[in-house]
């Protein structure tokens, strides 16, 4: 019997683990690789891929928005981890202003 109880609570203890993720990592160091008046918009998608999300402003200059994020959970703790890479880019396709961020949360 009590074999069983442990058993069950096994398995619901394991089935409560999640983790879901979402957009795609972002190579270490990438943000310090990347040099404003010089990398291309070409050189960033060759690098990246697409965007999470593309802007072009009325005056011509083009905002790429890359987002990863990883949360976990086994049902008892939560942790998420966020990555956000922001890019500007003038009329001409090279890289004007870049914002990079990491946040890591953990809950109980």
């Amino acid at each position: 019997m009590r074999t069983q109880v442990a058993a069950i609570l096994v398995s619901v203890a394991l089935s409560a683990c999640v983790t879901m993720e979402s957009g795609r990592a972002m190579p270490a160091g990438v943000a310090d690789s990347l040099v404003i008046g010089n990398t291309t918009e070409q050189d960033v998608r060759r690098t990246l891929g697409a965007p999470q999300s593309e802007t072009t402003n009325a005056n011509g200059t083009k905002v790429l928005v890359y987002l990863h994020t990883v949360s976990r959970s086994n049902g008892f703790t939560g942790s998420g981890e966020a990555n956000t890479l922001a890019l500007v880019f003038d009329t001409a396709g090279v890289l004007q202003r870049k914002s990079a961020q990491a946040t890591n949360s953990r809950s109980r």
